[in-house]
């Protein structure tokens, strides 16, 4: 499987040098963006800047002018519009219609007096959605503009201040209640489908991108992942000095009416963008200091847009085109950055680009993942690589031979032998197979090689360490390749044993060569062992039931585990398990008749589990025994839920036989038996429940036989 990549952590023994694997990442080399798919056209003005963000073109706006007005009989609160009607929420006034045909002189044409106090409206298709203070919101439908009509409501548990539709769900700032999501899909019966408690009080709310963005008064922005809205989740917060109590987000920035301390501005992303010439440029997508040589890009983008790429941070920019080709950079760098030209339609529909996709190389190959080979006993795993810089049939220096594979050793007794070896050249039966790493000194051992790595010394361009070579991949100028390669552990559920790995990059000159960054990964046994065969069961045997079966031929077999129920159709688990062991047999000593049945497994060292084996023959030494003695039995499984079985001996003769539950106080909880019973060996279940049929609460109960000369009580828990 993928493991979380690293060197580790590095632990000194005198003169051995010793990891644990932890966790960190492999070095970066693709870059993903994408953008919204809306546009802007404008067929006069020209003045325009393209925003990255929205993937859209932006343009200037024109002088201010105010063109009309109408004034409602209430305290307008918030408005959509959508067509040629505003909606108005108008407090105390419930929902107002004005046309806005002529905006010069808008005209009331319908109006929806709620029950409630209309703080904020949002519309959607034929509905407006109004936040209507304590009545929650309320659903009107507005297909005949000149009669709005109420179709639906939720009554939220706050107040409903502020509300915004997403995808078919109604987003509400509720005061004291934070924010809910509803399902609008079906506007006559909404449903709310999660919520968020906000620690202040919800004033505002807009969603963008999957995420809720609510003005919570005194506790100011708080920004709610909604990507499941059924599950909202905090992203994060800015606490803004005054209180907010609006909130509206557009391109990087979250715009907050913070009351007393006015408009507050937030930026939410980062981008450079030249607005005088239409360019819109990113910060440095990779995350490493490596040098980058090579680079391509792809876009899904309408109408014209050309695109540069620097490695330098933009000191030096080179033109590329967004078909995938791969680019050799004239200038290499180590910080990777992209800009684009939009050029602007004068009729017509703008550029526009909903996605972005940037590879990039360097002279090393990189590890991608180290990933499990599925459906194996386990010890290999696949190393993914990405190419070198320098592997592509365009003539580039030191073109490349071939690719090695190297595994840290974390072995300690292996770190201390290779340790005290000296350093030589590969011996023959191991030579032609390593990559050549001439003049670098090695250790030979047990037809394996080694390199050990610290500062000082010629390998110092490995990480710190000793590395085993594990396999060599040859350069056929492809993107990528995948190798195949042994693991010194398998993980478990005992714990994760991660391998790290790098890869050289070899050229055809020996003494020129690289070493990628580290990656780890761990192997898994994915393959349980065979079910156990040969399975029988003697009972009556007079010294206990007897259970017998073959061995095992798998090679990582542990040991058996024996389950046991007086249920024949039973399901093994931890409550029923009584046994493990190496051994092929087992004799139950708590057992010696027929009222049981069992079940085996086999387990290998990583804990995968076979299916069970039941009783292929069944025998037994005599008749069902007759128990010499009157006996009571602890009960199975104790502790339990919601049913345990409790068993009993009645000797030749029989008697008269009482069982009987109490609580630790003594009171009498239920009778399970109460008359004469003939001899043998007897087993009655109890449910959990009173003499009324009622379930007892989780505690110590007490469970006593009497029978002619005999009592006997024992203990048992119920856990609920």
């Amino acid at each position: 499987m993928k493991g979380p990549v690293g060197l580790g952590v590095l632990t000194v023994v005198p003169g051995i040098l010793l990891f644990s694997a932890l966790p960190s990442l492999a070095i970066q080399h693709k870059y993903i963006e994408e953008f919204t798919t809306t546009q802007f056209k404008d067929a006069v003005n020209t003045t325009a800047w393209w925003d990255i963000v929205a993937g859209e073109l932006k343009l200037y706006p024109f002088e201010y002018t105010l063109v009309g007005t109408y004034d409602t009989p209430g305290d307008a609160y918030d408005v959509a519009v959508s067509g040629n009607y505003a909606f108005v929420a108008n407090d105390a006034f419930g929902l107002h219609v004005i046309d806005i045909s002529n905006p010069a002189n808008p005209g009331l044409v319908g109006a929806y007096n709620t029950s409630g106090s209309s703080y904020g409206v949002a519309v959607y298709g034929d509905y407006a959605f109004v936040a209507d203070g304590t009545t929650g919101l309320q659903v009107i439908d507005i297909s005949n503009p000149g009669s709005p009509t109420l179709v639906g409501s939720y009554n939220t548990p706050g107040s409903a201040q502020d509300v915004v539709i997403f995808e078919g769900y109604a987003y509400v700032a509720d005061l004291g209640s934070g924010l809910q999501v509803i399902d609008v899909s079906n506007p006559a019966s909404p449903t709310r489908t999660g919520s968020y408690d906000t620690p202040g009080l919800s004033w505002g709310v807009t969603v963008s991108g999957g995420c809720a963005y609510v003005a919570d008064y005194a506790s100011g922005l708080q920004v709610i992942d909604v990507s499941n809205p059924a599950s909202p989740a905090l992203l994060g917060t800015c606490d803004t000095p005054g209180n907010a109590q609006g909130v509206s987000v557009v391109e990087d920035y979250a715009y907050v009416a913070d009351y007393t301390s006015g408009l507050q501005v937030i930026q939410m992303f980062q981008n450079d963008v030249d607005s005088e010439r239409n360019i819109g440029q990113s910060l440095a997508v990779d995350g490493s200091t490596d040098m980058i040589f090579r680079s391509r890009l792809v876009t899904t983008q309408t109408n014209s847009v050309t695109w540069e790429l620097s490695a330098n941070g933009g000191v030096n920019w080179q033109a590329v085109a967004a078909d995938g080709t791969w680019n050799l950079f004239a200038i290499p760098g180590s910080d990777l950055l992209w800009r684009s030209t939009h050029t602007w339609a004068a009729h017509g529909v703008n550029p526009g680009v909903t996605h972005v996709e940037i590879d990039w190389l360097y002279e090393s190959a990189s590890i991608d993942s180290i990933v499990d080979v599925p459906d194996d006993q386990g010890g290999w795993v696949r190393a993914h690589l990405t190419r070198s810089s320098r592997d592509f049939p365009d003539g580039a220096t030191f073109p490349i031979s071939n690719y090695g594979i190297w595994q840290r050793v974390d072995n300690p007794a292996l770190i201390a032998a290779l340790s005290a070896m000296s350093t030589s050249e590969p011996d023959e039966s191991v030579a032609g197979e390593v990559p050549s790493l001439i003049p670098l000194p090695v250790i030979t051992h047990q037809g394996r090689v080694y390199i050990q790595s610290r500062p000082g010394l010629a390998a110092s361009s490995f990480p710190t360490g000793i590395w085993e070579w594990v396999a060599s991949v040859p350069a056929l100028q492809q993107d990528a390749y995948i190798a195949r390669v042994p693991t010194a552990a398998d993980s478990s559920g005992a714990g994760t044993n991660y391998a790290v790995f790098v890869t050289t990059t070899h050229t055809t000159t020996p003494s020129i060569w690289y070493v990628s960054g580290p990656d780890s990964g761990y192997s898994l046994d994915n393959i349980a062992p065979g079910v156990p065969t040969g399975f029988t069961v003697a009972h009556n045997t007079g010294s206990g039931n007897v259970l017998a079966w073959d061995e095992s031929e798998d090679d990582d077999f542990q040991y058996f585990r024996v389950y046991r129920s007086t249920d024949p159709d039973f399901v093994p688990s931890p409550s029923n398990l009584v046994h493990s062991t190496t051994e092929t047999s087992w004799n139950d000593p708590e057992y010696d008749g027929w009222s049981v049945y069992y079940k085996i497994t086999a387990l290998d060292y990583v804990g995968n589990e076979s299916d069970p084996a039941s009783a292929g023959t069944v025998t037994a030494a005599t008749g069902p025994v007759v128990p010499q003695t009157w006996g009571l039995h602890p009960n199975v499984p104790n502790p339990f839920n919601p049913t345990t079985t409790i068993r009993y001996d009645v000797p030749a003769g029989g008697g008269e036989v009482t069982l009987r539950i109490y609580d630790v106080s003594g009171k009498l909880i239920r009778t399970l038996v109460d008359e004469p019973q003939t001899a043998g060996e007897k087993t009655v279940t109890w449910n959990g429940r009173d003499t009324q049929g009622r379930g007892v609460a989780s505690g110590v109960y007490f469970y006593r036989l009497q029978a002619p000369g005999y009592e006997k009580t024992l203990k048992m828990t119920l856990i609920q």
